[in-house]
């Protein structure tokens, strides 16, 4: 969501994250209120792409910094009702936009259903976390994990948090508040599916090319700490790009009279040599 997004190849980069390395061809739903023609071609070339588009009741102005854009997790089960392809979908993984990929994702899901799941649904409501990095933010909002039985409620009050506190800028707030008899929260240790990137790792990553299942680069924040150079260097191991590629998925801004079709033939293209 927001103008970085429309206007960078994140979105692309996190997707072909998901196709190249994680191994995952199932739903991947991104929600963004850029211009509908925007991810046409990669709707096109890759069916299980699902654009929407946030509704208009929906938005709340009001609230500080990009909270309006982090309000729409909450309502995360709501969208999965817009598009039938989702009727089946019982468990969300949430991931920010700015998270790549580096492993097959089966591990994870395997992992997270056999271990996590089966002690939140002890509760009525629940919602699955990985660990926050400080004693004062418990929780990662970047990463988590929604049940269509077992869910609702808990985004229910996030969302009524959020609300009632619109000075606040960080969306974990209302899930450190919130009442475990309402809302069980279950949380996940980071390692060893969870890495946060700063030019220190980012420099082992590609020199290793050992890469976590989640790497959470922080656009807004750690990727402007990153050098430009170094963060190609990682995207075009990472992706397995050659180095045409990689100018469309680095970071880098789109000029508002490109398009992005050679993103998506390059999706296809991996994605049918690896089923082969």
């Amino acid at each position: 969501m927001g103008q970085e997004a429309a206007e960078s190849t994140i979105v692309e980069r996190s997707l072909l994250s998901i196709r190249r390395r994680g191994m995952f061809m199932g739903p991947v739903i991104v929600l963004s209120d850029a211009p509908a023609a925007r991810y046409h071609n990669l709707a096109v070339k890759d069916p299980n792409f699902i654009p929407m588009r946030p509704l208009s009741q929906d938005w709340r102005r009001n609230l500080t910094e990009d909270m309006p854009y982090k309000r729409f997790k909450t309502y995360i089960l709501q969208y999965l009702e817009l598009d039938d392809r989702l009727k089946s979908v019982e468990l969300v993984y949430y991931l920010d936009i700015d998270v790549v990929v580096g492993r097959p994702m089966k591990e994870w899901f395997e992992h997270v259903e056999s271990t996590f799941v089966p002690e939140s649904r002890k509760y009525s409501s629940s919602l699955i976390f990985f660990k926050g990095n400080f004693p004062w933010r418990p929780l990662q909002g970047g990463q988590f994990l929604v049940q269509r039985k077992f869910s609702q409620v808990c985004l229910e009050r996030w969302r009524h948090h959020i609300d009632a506190h619109p000075e606040d800028p960080k969306d974990q707030s209302a899930n450190n508040a919130t009442q475990p008899h309402t809302c069980h929260l279950v949380i996940m240790p980071q390692y060893p599916y969870l890495q946060f990137i700063n030019e220190t790792v980012i420099k082992d990553l590609v020199r290793t090319q050992k890469y976590p299942t989640l790497m959470h680069i922080k656009n807004t924040e750690h990727a402007d700490w990153i050098p430009d150079r170094l963060q190609r260097r990682f995207f075009q191991k990472l992706l397995m790009l050659n180095s045409r590629e990689a100018k469309l998925v680095g970071k880098t801004q789109i000029h508002p009279s490109q398009q992005l079709p050679s993103a998506s033939q390059l999706l296809t293209t991996k994605v049918t040599a690896t089923k082969s």
